[in-house]
């Protein structure tokens, strides 16, 4: 009889290191760092604490590396949001605000954790700071001043002000953002996101004085 390939000798150890991350950041990001124990996240991840001991060195190890795995999955949105579509920019910055809200939706406990970190530390934390949070603003800013003609300061502050209600609205949950739009509580999630999207993307527009039929 023909045996199956064998698998590669640290699948194993991936796919335990994978989940092990993942119960964490849902732990993480429903009790913050001090409220989560090692024991309860290993038995969420269904592992030993000796494992979880063994792939992270602690709770310390265990919550950093959360948080890098998840600014690493937030800096892949960069590029979808530079391919942002539109026949004007304001039509572009409207979608670039949409794709950024429903992903942020779509990765709830990621942002959720990010955002206690932000919290606890009193700043986003400085290696985030330099690869990703202000490479994405001064892009977005020196963009904008190139067809706007406005001050790249005033564009940065507002681009960071959309980003944080982008946050802000993404963790509210949808049946709250129904009532709030006078819909029944029970109301479709998609038609709650879009209408959220389509008010974030007036909300973008006006604060960074465009007009959605400016021309480029």
């Amino acid at each position: 009889m023909v045996r199956g390939m064998a698998r590669p000798a640290n699948t194993d150890s991936s796919e335990t290191r994978a989940r092990i991350l993942q119960a964490a950041t849902t732990c993480f990001s429903a009790s913050g760092s001090s409220g989560a124990s090692t024991r309860q996240i290993a038995k969420a991840a269904g592992v030993s604490l000796a494992t979880l001991h063994h792939h992270f060195q602690g709770k310390e190890g265990l919550y950093s590396a959360c948080v890098d795995a998840m600014y690493e999955e937030f800096g892949g949105i960069r590029a979808e949001l530079m391919a942002a579509v539109g026949e004007t920019p304001g039509a572009r910055i409207r979608d670039a605000v949409r794709r950024s809200f429903l992903f942020a939706c779509a990765h709830r406990e990621a942002i959720r954790l990010t955002t206690i970190d932000a919290i606890e530390r009193g700043q986003t934390e400085a290696k985030t700071r330099v690869d990703l949070l202000l490479p994405a603003i001064e892009e977005g800013a020196a963009a904008l001043a190139a067809f706007s003609g406005r001050d790249e300061v005033g564009l940065r502050l507002a681009l960071r002000s959309v980003s944080y209600l982008v946050v802000r609205y993404a963790l509210t949950d949808a049946s709250e953002l129904a009532l709030i739009l006078g819909l029944e509580e029970q109301a479709a999630e998609d038609l709650v996101l879009e209408r959220i999207a389509e008010h974030l993307g007036d909300l973008a527009l006006g604060a960074l004085g465009l007009d959605e039929g400016e021309p480029s």
